[in-house]
Formats: structure tokens, sequence, C-alpha cells
């Protein structure tokens, strides 16, 4: 796997990443990088204030993004607020089909249910329900119970039967 070698734990980190997710210790060499930059605003200051007054703004949101623990693979779920997003696994015989697919990670052989969880949003809060799968849901290794949502924070371990992820949040530009 490539990725960048933490030189105080010795943790494999994902190319990209500033700080290391194992020990939070900087991956970067040049902590000029790091600083914050000062800009000149002086000719910029009525572009802004038009631009505020005008109502303008970029709005963004939260985007939920699970990284498989064995491989780092990165799986996003953005469901727009109120909505929801299901994960489950393929099943040809019974035409069901999740909005998450996770066949393609050993689905049916690791204990993932056709419709095994739910991912909800309200407002800026992501929530994770358990949908009486078999072999369960869990965050932090405790069981979520059956049609009881739970709220998902940055660094939650996550578990669908036996498939593991961490919980990362990461900029999304809401589109109009």
């Amino acid at each position: 796997m490539a990725g960048i070698k933490c030189e105080n734990c010795g943790a494999i980190n994902r190319v990209g990443e500033v700080f290391c997710q194992t020990c939070s210790c900087s991956l970067i060499d040049d902590v000029s990088l790091l600083e914050t930059s000062n800009f000149d605003d002086s000719d910029d200051s009525d572009d802004f204030d038009s631009f505020h007054d005008a109502g303008g703004y970029v709005p963004y949101s939260l985007m939920l993004v699970l990284v498989m623990d064995e491989t780092s693979e990165d799986i996003s779920i953005d469901p727009q607020d109120g909505g929801s997003v299901v994960i489950g696994r393929v099943d040809p015989e019974s035409q069901t089909t999740p909005d998450i697919d996770l066949s393609d990670f050993g689905a049916y052989e690791r204990g993932i249910s056709r419709n095994h969880a739910r991912v909800t949003r309200d407002g800026e809060t992501i929530y994770l329900q358990d949908l009486g799968s078999s072999n369960g849901t869990f965050i932090n290794g405790a069981r979520l119970h059956h049609d009881h949502p739970r709220q998902l924070v940055e660094g939650d371990r996550v578990r669908f039967g036996q498939l593991g992820f961490r919980v990362r949040f990461v900029p999304s530009v809401v589109s109009n």
C-alpha cells in the first residue's frame, strides 16, 4: 500500500494526510507549509461587500466518508437533509439493491444483510441506524439496537457484520 510513513510511530498514512491518523504528529517536514498567509484585502473589500450584501455565499455541507479498515478505500455517503441512504448487499434472487452495495468487499461472507443499515441526515448531523440485520451494526464496539439511530462523529469506528470502517467528514459544496 502506498502512503506516507509517520516518522514518530511508523504508521502508514494515506497520501495527502497532514497529520498521522495514529499518533497525530505532523507528516509535513516543511512547517512553513502549515502557516497561515495574510492577504492584502484592501483592493477586494468593495467586491466582498457587494457580494455579501447581495446575499452571496458558498453553501457547503459535511459529507460522510467511510474508510475501510483493511484497504483504506473510501465510500462517500451524502444523504440530503431529511433523506436517507441504505447500506447492504445486492441479492439477485430477492431483487434487493441497496443505495450503497458492499458486495465488492465480500459482504455475503462477512455477514452483511441485504438491507443492513441506514444513514440519515438531520441538518448537519448524520445518524446511523441498524435495520434489523442478522450480524449487527456497531459504533465503537457497541451494537446498535434496531431502529434506534445513533449520531456519527469524526473518528468513530463502524462495523457492519465483520466489515470495519473509520468515519470521516469532508466538506461538500451544496448544489442549488
